[in-house]
């Protein structure tokens, strides 16, 4: 499947872009969608990131044509 994926902050300087159309093997899930976007940018493993579909931090499944977004960790104050 593909899906739209923003690397945003500190995570497109990591992957050397701000989005791409991912082609995903994977079986629908976050979890695994992750395990698949570190395998090709081996440098994520090591940064603490969030991952938000279609807008929602909470929604675990992803779908072909879904945006999702890799939010690095950030402080306010």
């Amino acid at each position: 499947m593909v899906i739209n994926v923003l690397y945003l902050g500190m995570l497109s300087e990591k992957v050397g872009s701000s989005q791409e159309e991912f082609h995903s093997q994977c079986d629908g899930t976050k979890k695994q969608l992750k395990e698949e976007i570190e395998s090709k940018y081996p440098s994520l493993q090591k940064v603490n990131y969030r991952i938000a579909i279609n807008k929602n931090l909470s929604e675990e499944k992803v779908a072909k044509g879904d945006e999702v977004a890799l939010l690095p960790q950030f402080a306010g104050g």
